[in-house]
């Protein structure tokens, strides 16, 4: 027997998207030159926000987990 599903787990972000892409976006920001480093982030957030952002100006990270559960037969 196994079962699989991805479950939408939707986290809000308390410091917004911007602080969550310096943190976890930092390998791939940190490769441009300042002001294109600022430039690069601009764009991005922009692109992010008519799926990401609330009308309140909230930013939600729309994770997803993947669950899964097998048995061995022997």
């Amino acid at each position: 027997m196994h079962d699989i599903a991805l479950v939408p787990r939707p986290t809000p972000l308390r410091t917004g998207m911007e602080g969550w892409l310096r943190t976890f976006g930092r390998s791939f920001f940190d490769q441009f030159p300042e002001p294109d480093r600022t430039a690069a982030l601009t764009d991005a957030l922009e692109l992010l926000r008519p799926s990401l952002c609330d009308s309140q100006g909230k930013w939600t990270a729309d994770h997803v987990r993947l669950r899964f559960s097998a048995e061995r037969h022997a």
